[in-house]
């Protein structure tokens, strides 16, 4: 992802609000393959993304549950 990107979807879940891209993060695993459904400069993309381990914005890590 790059700064301006703009998630529509992630996997088959629609994103109608910022706070979304955050609680749809939080159900994916560690290394586990997500695929984004993004708006970039004005055109929709697909594109895959491997997740990895999420930073708060205080720079904390959050550990996933499995």
């Amino acid at each position: 992802l790059q700064p301006g990107d703009i998630a529509l979807r992630i996997n088959n879940l629609s994103l109608t609000h910022p706070d979304e891209v955050s609680q749809a993060l939080s159900l994916l695993l560690t290394q586990q393959s997500a695929q984004f459904t993004i708006r970039r400069n004005g055109v929709p993309r697909l594109i895959n993304v491997s997740v990895g381990e999420l930073t708060g914005m205080n720079g904390l890590r959050h550990e996933r549950t499995q």
